[in-house]
Parts: C-alpha cells; sequence; structure tokens
C-alpha cells in the first residue's frame, strides 16, 4: 500500500514538474516575441507579426522566405548564415540578409484559396508552395491568387537562398 500511495506522489509530482515547464516556457516565448511586435525589423530581431509566411515547397535546398506583413510590406529572406563545408554544425536556420518593400494585394484573395494542412505533408508529393499564419500551416498549387502577387512584387519563391558563410 505505501509502494502505491509513493507511485501516486511521484507521478503528481511529475505531472506538476511538467505543467510549470510547459506554462513558464509559454511565458518566455510570449515574453520575447512581444519584444519584436510593431517595431521596425532587422534580421537580429525579426518581426513577428507577418500576416503570412510562404516559401517555396519543393525544396532541394534552402529556400528564400517571403514574409507579408499587415501594413503592406514584406520582407524576402534570401541568405542565411552558414557553417563551412566539412565542419560541424549546430547552426539552425537564421536568415543573414532581406529585400524589403511594400504591396497592394488583398491577402484574403490568397487566404481564402489555400488549403490548410490538417497532416503532415508527403515528401514525395510536396506541394508548390507551403505558407504558415501564426496559428496554421497552409498548402498551395497553382494558386492564381498568389501567383498574381508575387508577379506584383517580382519576387520568385523557387530560387535557392545563398549561403552566408561569415
Amino acid at each position: 500500500m505505501k509502494k502505491v500511495v509513493k507511485t501516486i506522489i511521484i507521478i503528481i509530482i511529475v505531472f506538476a514538474l511538467l505543467v510549470a515547464v510547459l506554462y513558464f516556457g509559454e511565458l518566455f516565448i510570449k515574453s520575447h516575441q512581444n519584444k519584436y511586435v510593431n517595431k521596425s525589423s532587422n534580421i537580429t530581431e525579426n518581426r513577428v507579426d507577418y500576416v503570412l509566411k510562404i516559401t517555396h515547397g519543393k525544396k532541394n535546398c534552402v529556400p528564400v522566405e517571403l514574409n507579408l506583413y499587415s501594413d503592406n510590406t514584406y520582407e524576402l529572406y534570401t541568405d542565411y548564415y552558414a557553417c563551412k563545408p566539412f565542419q560541424t554544425c549546430l547552426l539552425m536556420l537564421k536568415y543573414s540578409k532581406s529585400i524589403k518593400g511594400t504591396y497592394k494585394y488583398d491577402l484574403n484573395k490568397i487566404i481564402n484559396s489555400i488549403e490548410e494542412v490538417k497532416t503532415g505533408i508527403d515528401k514525395n508529393n510536396l506541394p508548390e508552395y507551403e505558407l504558415y499564419t501564426h496559428d496554421y500551416s497552409y498548402i498551395a498549387n497553382n494558386n492564381q491568387y498568389l501567383d498574381e502577387l508575387l508577379k506584383q512584387i517580382d519576387v520568385d519563391l523557387k530560387q535557392c537562398a545563398n549561403a552566408n558563410y561569415n
């Protein structure tokens, strides 16, 4: 009986610790995200107020990334920090250079015409584009509205980002 009570107490303590870690971890992330909302962007402090984040889905390299913001500005990330070839590399993907511009397009046309990802993406049947909001992942294939926007701002998402070995 004492063994069962000890086991239950240990389970309760472990559960309480897990809840605390998740709660404080979420607070930490939110506090760091809020530092950058509604501030001008630079590469070391990426904006988090994007409406859509778009990459090319058929990846054979590190893709460029297009972020569209609610103030009708965009940022196209074209270069990323990389380790030199044949070196041990512990870097996470972080873009190092971007091109900024403005757009005049109703993003609702795109948002209303894309498909939410309900399951994982099959690597043998990758979508043409992957789109992200803060809460959801979407895919788009042959999307006329997205193509119109990309043509308007003269962006080609099919190109690869350039490695920055600094």
